[in-house]
């Protein structure tokens, strides 16, 4: 999964959402920001890569993740708010959430104490 599969999403629109900038990439697929049409707001679409969509076994661990983090409601939890299969792929819709990673904050203020940690994820 290498940008030779993402560079030409930008613009694409998957269902009522249209494709702004890559966010990051993680183990289940690329992560990107959009503009929801029917919503009226900014977004995050969480992308399956291609050869991911094609496994059964990866499509079935993609929605999992889909309705379990849709049946959770919490603050610090981002809100889902659709699945979908657009351009040749399975994609989540999920609240976009502006600021800093957890992995940047780590990365610029280094190892932190249980507290602390506990502090960031309470809000």
């Amino acid at each position: 999964m290498g940008p030779k599969h993402e560079d030409h999403l930008t613009g694409k629109t998957f269902e009522k959402c249209r494709i702004i900038a890559k966010l990051g990439t993680g183990g289940m697929g690329s992560v990107w920001l959009a503009e929801h049409f029917g919503l009226g707001r900014k977004v995050a679409v969480k992308i399956l890569p291609p050869e991911m969509g094609r496994d059964p076994e990866y499509v079935a661990r993609f929605m999992r993740e889909a309705t379990t983090a849709g049946r959770m409601e919490h603050p610090n939890i981002v809100q889902i708010f659709d699945v979908g299969y657009a351009e040749g792929r399975h994609f989540i819709v999920m609240q976009y959430v502006d600021g800093e990673s957890l992995s940047t904050v780590v990365e610029n203020l280094g190892a932190m104490e249980p507290r602390d940690a506990a502090k960031i994820a309470a809000g």
